[in-house]
């Protein structure tokens, strides 16, 4: 498992050969079948790997302490968190993007997931009077985590030593999303909250 996360974040599904993987892992070429019944499957089960643990931190977050934007802004501080405890993890979004078909089922359950408990603080945070009204959930939604993903992929793109990241750090990039969002999202004259 360890060595086909690293080979598919690295080459991509089609790139990274069963051969790869096994030799890598030093296992017998049918371990992948053995196990998994096939590559497809084995990538299925790395995928929900990378991404179950983000279902998990958006869960206990909507589910957490505080008004909806307390809780909005620990969501997009949990992807954060998430990022850079997975640093593959960016890979294996771009690459679901890059393929142009349908998600495969672990990231369609992460986007049900994170999508509806957006809305869920969304719908919140306007009934508390906190939140400006919200016309489309799924495109703020989108924008919401949107942030700390751009952010995380254009500052390791941008921060070398010619870049203008260059010497921004990554708790600067993180209030820099959360003052983003709150701003976009709240509600004027709640602004002290």
């Amino acid at each position: 498992m360890r060595s086909a996360r690293r080979l598919f974040a690295r080459h991509g599904y089609e790139g990274a050969s069963i051969r790869a993987i096994t030799t890598d892992a030093e296992a017998n070429l049918g371990a992948v079948t053995y196990h998994y019944g096939s590559k497809e499957a084995l990538y299925h089960a790395v995928v929900e790997a990378v991404l179950e643990p983000l279902r998990r931190r958006v869960a206990a977050v909507s589910a957490g302490p505080g008004n909806a934007l307390d809780r909005l802004e620990a969501m997009v501080r949990a992807f954060f968190e998430q990022l850079r405890e997975n640093p593959d993890q960016p890979q294996f979004m771009l690459q679901q993007v890059a393929a142009g078909n349908d998600p495969i089922p672990p990231v369609r359950a992460t986007i049900r997931t994170v999508m509806g408990e957006l809305a869920r603080i969304f719908a919140e945070g306007e009934r508390e009077g906190l939140f400006r009204p919200i016309e489309n959930a799924a495109l703020t939604g989108v924008s919401v985590i949107a942030q700390p993903i751009q952010l995380i992929l254009v500052g390791r793109l941008l921060g070398g030593e010619a870049g203008p990241l260059h010497g921004v750090s990554d708790v600067e990039i993180e209030e820099h999303a959360v003052r983003f969002v709150r701003t976009a999202l709240i509600r004027p004259g709640e602004e002290g909250r």
